[in-house]
């Protein structure tokens, strides 16, 4: 297009920024933003969005936050990407959190994906549970990834808590395999090990790769294992895979933000020798 000698408008600068954000190549979501500078264009709202948006995504934060502040209009997917990728960071959760206060000082109204970010940023009790009722309000606790994430953070902010995750997983209408796998993987954390096989034999709905890789994590009698061969042979199940290399309660704290199982190797046989060896353990 540029070789043709066709000038770029802001549409295509903004669709050229979002296949940049989409593969992180920040070199390149750089260089962009030069050419952007070089060829004059103004503050433009939905280029300035698409700016932020990218450098927010490829983690470059300092810049992120450097337009974010002169912007004259943010929009609500701009303020989500700068309060996700600050949540995600251990080191600037406070800053995720300032954020969100800021948004709502400014009248935006936050969607489910915001509070479900800002519920990752949840340092304390007292802002889960202040989220809590904010998100109660809006009307979308029922929705299952908000309830997934409000399981989350009570189970990660503390031991002491967990009871009142129990109390809150007890009174999901509808549980799906995310929140089975945060309670089993939080009570084994605890050294809970019947009630997370308590909590596997009761559950209502297929167990997957990292349910069944939890809970052989935790297999400690032949009882135990029996039990998990048991699932994993039923026909309501797949062929179960292994995650490798990755603790199985960090995988399901935050299987929530992964997309598809990229961090899975596909191994049918994995479990099965997993098992195995539990038995020869005995």
């Amino acid at each position: 297009m540029v070789l043709d000698g066709t000038q770029p408008v802001t549409a295509t600068f903004c669709s050229v920024l979002g296949a940049c954000s989409s593969v992180r190549s920040l070199r390149d979501g750089q260089a962009l933003h030069s050419r952007i500078v070089d060829t004059g264009f103004g503050p433009v709202p939905a280029l300035e969005n698409a700016l932020v948006n990218f450098y927010a995504k490829c983690r470059a934060m300092d810049q992120a936050r450097r337009l974010f502040s002169k912007m004259a209009k943010r929009e609500l997917a701009t303020w989500n990407a700068m309060i996700l990728s600050f949540a995600e960071e251990e080191s600037s959760k406070n800053e995720a959190m300032h954020l969100y206060h800021e948004m709502n000082l400014h009248g935006v109204e936050p969607n489910k994906f915001t509070l479900t970010s800002v519920l990752g940023a949840c340092s304390s009790l007292d802002q889960g549970k202040a989220l809590h009722q904010r998100i109660t309000a809006s009307g979308v606790d029922s929705d299952p990834t908000v309830a997934t994430c409000l399981l989350t953070m009570y189970v990660t902010l503390g031991d002491e808590n967990l009871e009142l995750a129990k109390n809150f997983f007890d009174k999901l209408p509808a549980k799906e395999v995310f929140s089975w796998t945060v309670m089993i993987a939080a009570c084994i954390e605890r050294g809970f090990t019947d009630e997370a096989l308590q909590l596997f034999r009761k559950m209502d709905v297929p167990p997957d790769n990292v349910v069944f890789t939890t809970v052989l994590g935790a297999c400690s009698s032949l009882e135990a294992t029996k039990l998990v061969q048991a699932k994993m042979l039923s026909p309501s199940s797949s062929p179960p895979d292994v995650v490798h290399g990755v603790d199985s309660s960090v995988v399901a704290r935050k299987r929530l933000l992964l997309q598809g199982d990229g961090s899975c190797e596909k191994d049918t046989a994995s479990s099965y020798i997993a098992l195995s060896n539990s038995f020869k353990s005995l």
